[in-house]
């Protein structure tokens, strides 16, 4: 089931099912909650009550009025809380981008939060990726890069897809066939919608872009006092199963497991294995 309501004067879509404990999912970047639709249905065979928000800026949600940071994200999760009158406390799963928000929200709302989970989370430092923190790329460099690579690969996809009659004989056809059937495609489709929603947004959300660079995820470890799960997906390329160590090594009482094959999203034919090991592991006092 899918409603908007009304959270510090935006209106936010928020998606809700199954009966039981209070849980939030906090979506990755492009914020869409519709692709964690599988994740919903398998946290509420698990006995909880599932809350997914589209939060300002995507899915169906209004854009906020100003610069956001992490810090609103966070409050926008607390109003969600106060508006359906849950008392505390809740588990919140933060996944990917999403994982800032909970940190944050961890750090800052800390009476509400009784179990904190964190998937597959960029490890950042006060601005920096790991690579650039190294002194190995030039922040503007990265950021051009994020901006054409969408569009240099997706041209390339396109220009196989469009000329099939005449691929198919060549061998070249076989290429396009791998792709376009292969997780190459679906990280072009991936990024292709995050190209969608920044340059396509109005300007405060390509400005939250800003404010995911600048995040200190490593930093926001330190200030939770939360029970934490980190949970990764063995195969997760995007931001792989060594962020954890760094995360984990911030954190005051933090649990770690991979999901065997597991990708960067846990959400598909893993849902349920994922719903499952979070639920079990909440239950566990």
């Amino acid at each position: 089931m899918e409603e908007r309501i009304c959270l510090l004067g935006i209106w936010v879509n928020i998606w809700r099912g199954g009966h039981g404990s209070p849980l939030f999912v906090l979506t990755g970047l492009d914020g869409t909650f519709s692709i964690y639709r599988d994740l919903l249905e398998a946290f509420s065979k698990q006995g909880f009550d599932v809350y997914g928000i589209e939060f300002p800026g995507s899915g169906k949600s209004d854009v906020p009025p100003k610069d956001w940071s992490f810090y609103d994200f966070a409050y926008v999760v607390d109003a969600a809380i106060r508006h359906y009158g849950i008392p505390p406390k809740v588990v919140v799963v933060g996944h990917s981008w999403g994982s800032a928000t909970a940190l944050q929200f961890a750090g800052h709302f800390p009476d509400r939060l009784e179990n904190l989970v964190i998937a597959d989370a960029p490890v950042m430092f006060g601005g920096k990726l790991p690579i650039i923190h190294k002194g190995k790329v030039p922040l503007w460099l990265f950021m051009a890069g994020f901006w054409v690579a969408p569009g240099v690969i997706w041209a390339f996809k396109w220009t196989l897809i469009s000329f099939k009659p005449v691929a198919k004989i060549v061998p070249f056809y076989r290429i396009w066939r791998v792709l376009h059937y292969s997780k190459v495609s679906f990280g072009v489709d991936w990024l292709r919608r995050l190209y969608v929603f920044f340059t396509q947004s109005d300007g405060v959300m390509r400005r939250v872009c800003r404010a995911w660079i600048e995040i200190d995820t490593a930093e926001d470890a330190s200030l939770v006092s939360a029970r934490t799960l980190l949970i990764w997906g063995e195969r997760d390329w995007v931001t792989p199963p060594s962020n954890a160590k760094v995360l984990s090594d911030n954190l005051n009482k933090s649990t770690f497991t991979v999901i065997p094959g597991g990708t960067h999203h846990p959400s598909g034919e893993g849902a349920d294995v994922f719903a499952g090991v979070v639920g079990k592991w909440a239950r566990e006092t």
